[in-house]
């Protein structure tokens, strides 16, 4: 991987200041500085030998022809590491099947890809290619879940918590019709400090001039299965933090509902009424 050659992890670096003169210490065998210039020193014969520029050169027990040098340059390929490996680390080998397994299957690209997992940084390659090393590793998707879990379960309950419009069901209200229900004062709305409203429709659920009619209910289930279709087209992170909380807001206010009424609205949602959901959503009526 890229990585600056004197920069050292924070777990590896002393506490203490070093004694050494600055020279010795940068060319010291506890930094990578160090390790690279003693690996070109070892590698600087075979490199004469094999008359090549690359940095360094490695052993290869099976020459691509027959009485070749059995020295490669560059650094070995899964492949070639794969039949080295049992040389390389015969002195570590203990005999138990599972360490030995173990052993053996570090390379060149496991490093790199634990290298990754750590530091969640594009390393010599696109932010897309990252992505797609991260999203095939179990311990990323582990720890995404329970990040997307705690996030969503944190933003339901903050939605449902702070929920203001009020449900009328027996009762003539006064004010102007909104896509979710009535507004009772819209020249002074509570979430803009007393002034006229300049919130988009979804905040009339946070409200408390906000009262919802069961007239609302069809338009209602429209703006909900309009969010419920944003579901797919958005990361999990997003539609936690965005809408998962606007979907539990109006699943509790439809719970108040018999399940007969329900779907007895639904019924009668139209086609308009399902455009204009679509229409709310893109923000299309949102107040400049």
């Amino acid at each position: 991987m890229t990585v600056p050659l004197t920069d050292v992890p924070p777990e590896l670096q002393s506490h203490t200041a070093d004694p050494r003169p600055q020279h010795i210490a940068e060319s010291s065998l506890t930094t990578p500085f160090g390790i690279f210039s003693l690996l070109l020193d070892l590698t600087e014969p075979g490199r004469t030998l094999l008359n090549t520029q690359s940095a360094f050169v490695y052993y290869n027990p099976t020459p691509p022809t027959r009485g070749a040098v059995v020295l490669s340059d560059g650094l070995p390929a899964d492949g070639d590491h794969r039949r080295c490996h049992p040389r390389w680390l015969r002195s570590w080998l203990t005999g138990d099947e599972q360490d030995d397994a173990l052993l053996l299957g570090i390379g060149f690209n496991r490093m790199r890809k634990t290298y990754l997992e750590r530091t969640r940084t594009p390393t010599a390659h696109s932010p897309a290619t990252l992505a797609g090393y991260l999203s095939r590793m179990d311990t990323v998707r582990l720890e995404g879940f329970q990040i997307v879990h705690e996030a969503l379960a944190e933003q339901v309950e903050s939605a449902l918590t702070r929920r203001e419009m009020t449900l009328v069901r027996n009762a003539l209200v006064a004010g102007d019709d909104t896509a979710l229900g009535v507004c009772t004062d819209f020249t002074h709305s509570p979430l803009d400090g007393g002034r006229t409203c300049s919130q988009n429709f979804l905040s009339c659920l946070d409200c408390s001039n906000a009262r919802a009619l069961p007239r609302h209910l069809p338009m209602q289930l429209a703006v909900l299965d309009a969010l419920r279709g944003l579901r797919a087209a958005l990361t999990a992170h997003r539609w936690a933090l965005e809408y998962a909380g606007r979907v539990a807001q109006i699943e509790d206010m439809l719970s108040a509902y018999e399940p007969a009424q329900v779907r007895a609205a639904r019924e009668k949602i139209s086609g308009d009424e399902r455009r204009l959901a679509l229409r709310l959503l893109d923000g299309v009526f949102d107040t400049p």
